[in-house]
């Protein structure tokens, strides 16, 4: 009878201690459990007076801290507690906590000014019938493209392309931003290599910029990029010439054929 007694301790005992490491394996597994990062929502990217962001994420008790100055947001950043009128250029991120969560990865977006208003942009090339974008205007209309190349806010090219902008007046201009996409997926690489030069009167060209764009790798992700080809320059008359990847590395299923590249905004910055 002694026996039988300890023995139903033993099991007792053990059966606790089972009940107790579940506990502590189902807190340890939250714990292991990462929030997914905030959704990030922008009227516009290219301010011409404001713009409006808003943070998302749903998931009780969770909180939204944010930076505006390209630093990584921490705890002690600001919160958010609903959208936010944006009226300067500048990166913003934003990060999300929970209690017995482990908190998110970090989102970010960046807006940029509108820069110098262009009175008309031309083409010197044929517009690609497969994506036009909503025409050539669609470089000079303040509107940013998405991860979708298709949205109508890209137009894409397999071919060199080069763009002339006008300006109503003679302007100094510091630097020229090019938006662009990767999605080595879709056969759309960077740019190979981007030249700008000015003109006074149409006729006579000076180059005052050129930038070349390291190629993508093997296992890139999908992401919209911009350049900046500084110049401080003085002119009315802009063209820039955007040169694509004449050749996909060989480490691509489209290796050796001519790559695909994607624009959505020239901003001429002043």
């Amino acid at each position: 009878m002694k026996d039988l007694v300890v023995l139903l301790g033993l099991i007792l005992i053990s059966g606790c201690k089972i009940d107790k490491d579940s506990k502590a394996n189902k807190y340890l597994q939250s714990e292991a459990v990462a929030l997914v990062a905030p959704t990030l929502v922008a009227s516009n990217l290219v301010i011409d007076s404001v713009a409006t962001l808003k943070a998302s994420l749903s998931y009780p008790d969770v909180e939204i801290h944010y930076t505006s100055d390209g630093t990584a947001p921490d705890e002690t950043s600001p919160e958010y507690t609903g959208p936010i009128k944006v009226t300067n250029p500048g990166v913003y991120s934003f990060k999300a906590y929970h209690p017995f969560l482990q908190s998110s990865e970090i989102s970010t977006v960046t807006f940029y000014k509108s820069g110098i208003k262009v009175r008309e942009v031309s083409m010197l090339n044929e517009i690609n019938a497969k994506y036009p974008g909503n025409g050539v205007n669609t470089l000079i209309d303040n509107q940013k493209g998405s991860n979708s190349y298709s949205d109508g806010r890209w137009m894409g090219f397999d071919e060199d392309v080069v763009v002339e902008l006008e300006m109503p007046s003679e302007n100094k201009a510091t630097k020229v931003i090019i938006g662009y996409m990767s999605a080595t997926g879709a056969w759309i690489f960077s740019p190979a290599k981007i030249t700008v030069w000015v003109s006074d009167d149409k006729q006579d060209y000076t180059q005052v910029g050129m930038v070349e764009i390291e190629t993508e790798k093997k296992g890139d992700d999908t992401a919209l990029k911009n350049v900046e080809i500084p110049i401080n320059r003085t002119g009315k008359y802009f063209k820039i010439k955007i040169e694509n990847l004449k050749e996909i590395p060989q480490w691509h299923d489209g290796k050796g054929t001519r790559a695909w590249h994607f624009i959505d905004e020239i901003i001429i910055d002043e």
